[in-house]
């Protein structure tokens, strides 16, 4: 699956991701401002450890794992610890 990343000041597109390259064994990609982050994302208003992509039962989940600035999954914000469903398109 492949992700766009969009600054949501500017709406931006930063990068465009392939998940699934980044997914490690244990199912799971870590986001955030960390040099050891499955995708770094050099910002400040990226917590070290933002959030979490998994990968379960042949699908890709997001997860904000408590980030200070919050997340935002097609435009609405998402519940911190939540693991949300992505789907295509």
């Amino acid at each position: 699956m492949k992700l766009k990343i969009i600054n949501s000041q500017t709406n931006e597109e930063l990068q465009e991701f392939d998940l699934a390259s980044a997914i490690r064994s244990d199912g799971k990609c870590i986001v955030g401002r960390s040099a050891t982050s499955g995708l770094v994302l050099e910002s400040t208003d990226i917590s070290r450890k933002h959030g979490k992509f998994s990968y379960k039962s042949g699908k890709y989940y997001f997860t904000d794992t408590g980030s200070s600035n919050g997340s935002l999954i097609n435009n609405q914000v998402a519940t911190k610890n939540k693991a949300y469903l992505l789907q295509a398109g």
